[in-house]
């Protein structure tokens, strides 16, 4: 088994790496990014550091379990739309985050999909990418006995690459395997109308956080999906909201079975489904936002 590696800093070092501010519309409420460099003999590389907000030792534990994990998929190291952290970084011997490549030039998929100038078939691509991402990792542990789960699926944790044009997912360690502590869901966590339905969403009682697993990454697909046709925040509407607005989308000719499994979201189904094709039957060129009541 190989160990993760550590990243050393003293104090007064790490004092001295800048720090990468990000849009106020990107959401990022556990930690600062900080730019560190890399030199050797014939070059200079440039990658980022997270430094987390919560430094308890659970905590830590269980983000250098989970990454430990990681290490260990090579199968999932492969994936080049995963940006997978490098090392584990101390200050003056304390664990306070780790490092990771950094994307220079990327632009931050909810300042796209939340964009009103995107064209909405651009969006669809992105999407189609971004779904492409979570199935190939289903794909690539189909059969194991302990699959990773991306536990925090929301735009701001995907980027665009401008170099290569390619999606990537971001904050890996929010990823879930069984034993760790589920990690808060932007969509799922604070969202009371799931409550009834714990048979599809089991709750981790020691956080209170949804256990990631197929059904939490296509309930966070969904939602996604919805905020880009909306453009509005799905997740939060209240149930007359939400059906209300399925009702628009039929009206508007959207595709029964895909509405179906969109409603299965809220709902005690064991397992819930969606397909990529789904994608391909909405209609570009039609306007899918509703005028909210007055």
């Amino acid at each position: 088994m190989e160990k993760l590696k550590v990243m050393n800093f003293s104090e007064r070092n790490f004092k001295k790496l800048p720090e990468l501010l990000l849009s106020n519309k990107i959401l990022n409420t556990e930690a600062k990014l900080y730019i560190c460099s890399k030199k050797d003999k014939w070059k200079e590389e440039k990658g980022l550091i997270k430094v987390f907000y919560n430094t308890e030792p659970e905590v830590m534990a269980n983000k250098i379990f989970v990454l430990g994990q990681l290490l260990q998929r090579r199968n999932l190291l492969t994936m080049s739309s995963l940006v997978v952290p490098t090392s584990l970084v101390s200050v003056d011997g304390n664990i306070i985050g780790y490092a990771m490549p950094w994307i220079m030039e990327n632009n931050n998929m909810v300042l796209l999909l939340q964009n009103p100038n995107v064209p909405l078939k651009e969006k669809l691509n992105y999407l189609k990418e971004i779904y492409t991402i979570l199935e190939t990792l289903k794909r690539k542990q189909a059969g194991e006995d302990n699959p990773i789960y991306l536990g925090d699926i929301h735009e701001s944790n995907f980027i665009l690459n401008v170099n290569t044009q390619k999606i990537q997912a971001v904050d890996i360690d929010s990823a879930y395997i069984e034993g760790a502590l589920a990690p808060i869901s932007k969509f799922l966590s604070l969202n009371e109308n799931f409550l009834p339905y714990l048979s599809t969403y089991p709750i981790d009682y020691r956080t209170g956080n949804p256990i990631p697993s197929e059904n939490t990454t296509i309930a966070s697909f969904v939602f996604m999906l919805l905020n880009s046709l909306s453009m509005d925040k799905s997740f939060r509407w209240s149930y007359e909201d939400f059906y209300r607005y399925l009702d628009f989308l039929y009206q508007s000719g959207m595709s029964q079975n895909l509405l179906q499994d969109i409603s299965n979201i809220y709902s005690n189904v064991s397992e819930l489904h969606f397909c990529k094709e789904y994608l391909e039957e909405i209609d570009p060129e039609r306007n899918y936002i509703l005028q909210k009541r007055r």
